[in-house]
């Protein structure tokens, strides 16, 4: 039954492919007509009266007709390659039980060996192919990629499910498909995105004369049609081959199921997010060691033992020393009560993958060790991928390498400085604290105050976030619903079937309940403040703690005002993306230098704080010292000054980092002064 419903969504992606081609090749035809007949109206113009207007007007023409005819074959001269800067290719000879380990399942599942196989820092595994114009019509030899990153995170027979599961991939015919929606993507990728030459050269072409301004500005109002209906047919293609895709995904975890278990797979599956989460935090603390000039001498053992912390942090249990992570463990943070089948989605959702899994039963011997033990050299790759990390990094001086003992204390350093205390349960984690009028909740206090800190910080309380943060995604997916920006002809909503036009009702709803929800979040923060406050009331420091409360609230009150200051210049910078004629260019920049001021007066008071000067590198500061110095010039014609307009979009999102950090540390200085008072210090 799945193999016929792997053929008809095959054969629907190729009917779309095939109606792409024949709009493209109409478009095309279109404009070489629109090219002949402008060529021959700016020939006969100029030969009917051959005066400096006509020549101009016939010009323009002709110039018009081109830009159009160009912009939908600009694709062709584009030179396309894979990235492989990030990846080390690997041997047999270097690598042999690896490469044994490919080659039995390759065997086993009966698809070719791969081409080449290449090793990369990621939590991943993937197919990859050199594909162009002529992988269209010839087979293409696939490419097999492992990220140590995933290595790192999984056993042996994880590691032989995941390469299986990869190499069901390879078995796959529908596999070329890929292929053709790949060179599709690349041309529509071109035409719509990909047009900062393009509009270079319409930009010049427009400046030479007024008179060419009228047709460059016509020709920008066809491509955009052109455009419109490109992103209909992107689509059309698209949402096909996605179909087809998730189809391709249950059919590649169903043929390694086969070979190595429907377990493996499945745990894997559920730890690889929970692994990269791990590793970004690791490359998250070694970024930050930068301006320290220190690096890391092999990332994956403190790769491992981040994963460690993490678990640690979310009570998840361990076995065979990797933490296992359960579905009700992802729900929890991840809630949900709206369910849409997303037909943008490539892949199916991790949860659809696992119960589809463990439904098919299939039950190996397992081996629960290492996947490092399918490495021959693992010390050497390890640092040889370490290396490699970092080897664009720039360090003022010869950088200290980290072993393991020091960068774990300087790990567990970094990371505890942006926890709070545990008794809090994470219940300010993500979060401000809500706003309330000080002195009237003391003057109530006797109604809302607790004995036991216990009585108000619990799993219900720390439940009722996660509620909070489910609807909050919910009322956002229901936006997109009302709006169109998702399209759907119905979803579910708790278990019930709701068509897509009572979504507004529905979203009206959902943003009542969350009002509620925070009407209840913000008299549970006034109950902690009022508990602490009677403590502190004991020991005479109830003054400092409102004091506290007082200052961070202004706070949050200038955080609102400086991310409307950075929204307004970012809008007001958005025209820098697109063509845009010299003189508007200028008159644009009159209104971006107003708000400029402002922004160099908010980093000016950000910057003597000695929390800002702390969490700078030199890099940033030095940036921000000469934005600040003199006045700079964005646009010389007839280009932008690159230069200059880095050093204001560091500034800008410095400005966000600055008000980030100083609002979170205000917190963390309350919440410390509170647990302090309860500790006796």
């Amino acid at each position: 039954m799945r193999k016929i419903e792997l053929r008809q969504k095959a054969t629907k992606a190729l009917l779309a492919i095939l109606f792409f081609l024949v709009c493209y090749i109409l478009l095309v035809f279109s404009a070489m007509a629109l090219t002949v007949l402008c060529g021959y109206a700016g020939i006969m113009l100029i030969a009917l009266k051959p005066t400096f207007i006509t020549l101009m007007l016939g010009l323009g023409l002709i110039g018009l007709g081109c830009l159009v005819l160009f912009f939908l074959i600009k694709f062709l001269f584009k030179r396309n390659r894979t990235d492989s800067s990030g990846m080390v290719e690997i041997f047999e000879k270097d690598e042999p039980k690896l490469f044994a380990l490919v080659r039995s399942l390759a065997i086993e599942i009966k698809t070719d060996f791969p081409k080449r196989m290449y090793l990369t820092s990621d939590v991943n595994a993937s197919v990859f192919y050199d594909s162009s114009i002529w992988s269209m019509f010839f087979p293409t030899p696939k490419n097999l990629q492992i990220g140590l990153g995933l290595v790192n995170a999984v056993t042996e027979s994880e590691l032989k499910a995941i390469l299986a599961h990869e190499f069901g991939h390879f078995s796959q015919k529908s596999m070329s498909i890929g292929s053709y929606v790949y060179n599709v993507n690349h041309v529509v990728y071109n035409l719509l995105s990909d047009n900062h030459s393009f509009d270079s050269i319409v930009q010049t072409w427009a400046n030479i004369s007024g008179y060419f301004t009228f047709f460059a500005e016509l020709a920008i109002k066809i491509i955009k049609g052109i455009q419109w209906i490109l992103v209909k047919l992107y689509a059309i293609v698209n949402i096909s081959y996605f179909e087809l895709s998730r189809e391709m995904e249950f059919e590649a975890d169903e043929i390694a199921a086969s070979v190595a278990g429907s377990k493996p797979l499945a745990d894997s599956l559920l730890r690889l997010s929970f692994a990269q989460g791990a590793l970004d935090a690791t490359l998250q603390f070694y970024g930050a060691q930068i301006q320290n000039n220190r690096k890391a001498y092999n990332i994956y053992p403190n790769h491992a033992f981040a994963m460690d912390r993490l678990a640690l942090q979310y009570k998840l249990p361990i076995l065979n020393a990797l933490p296992v992570v359960s579905i009700q463990a992802t729900e929890k943070f991840f809630r949900s009560r709206l369910v849409i089948k997303d037909q943008w989605a490539s892949h199916p959702t991790t949860e659809e993958r696992v119960e589809r899994l463990n439904s098919l039963g299939y039950v190996f011997e397992l081996h629960n060790g290492s996947a490092w033990n399918c490495f021959s050299n693992q010390e050497q790759i390890q640092t040889r991928l370490t290396n490699k990390m970092f080897e664009e990094v720039k360090y003022e001086q010869e950088p200290e390498v980290l072993v393991e003992e020091k960068f774990e204390t300087l790990y567990v350093e970094h990371s505890t400085k942006y926890l709070f205390d545990e008794r809090y349960l994470g219940y300010f984690d993500d979060r401000d604290i809500a706003q309330f009028d000080l002195e009237n909740a003391i003057t109530n206090s006797e109604a809302l105050s607790a004995t036991h800190l216990s009585d108000l910080l619990n799993e219900h309380t720390v439940d009722v976030l996660y509620n909070h943060k489910g609807i909050q995604n919910d009322i956002q997916l229901l936006e997109q619903i009302v709006s169109k920006q998702v399209e759907v002809s119905s979803f579910d909503f708790d278990g019930q079937r709701y068509a897509a036009k009572n979504a507004e009702k529905l979203l009206e709803a959902q943003k009542e309940e969350l009002s509620g929800i925070e009407h209840a979040i913000k008299l549970q923060d006034k109950k902690v403040f009022l508990f602490f406050y009677h403590q502190s009331k004991q020991v005479g420091k109830q003054d400092q703690l409102k004091e506290l409360y007082s200052t961070y609230f202004l706070q949050l009150g200038l955080h609102k005002l400086d991310i409307k200051l950075y929204s307004d210049l970012a809008s007001s910078l958005q025209f820098i993306q697109v063509t845009t004629p010299f003189d508007q260019i200028r008159k644009n920049f009159v209104s971006v230098h107003e708000l400029e001021k402002k922004l160099k007066e908010r980093l000016a008071e950000l910057l003597p704080d000695p929390m800002a000067n702390a969490e700078l590198d030199n890099s940033t500061r030095k940036t921000i010292d000469e934005f600040l110095s003199q006045e700079w010039v964005y646009f010389e014609e007839p280009v932008y000054v690159d230069n200059s307009l880095e050093r204001l979009y560091t500034s800008m999102n410095t400005l966000v980092y600055l008000i980030n950090c100083k609002s979170y540390f205000l917190k963390r200085a309350i919440l410390q002064f509170q647990m302090d008072v309860v500790d006796g210090k």
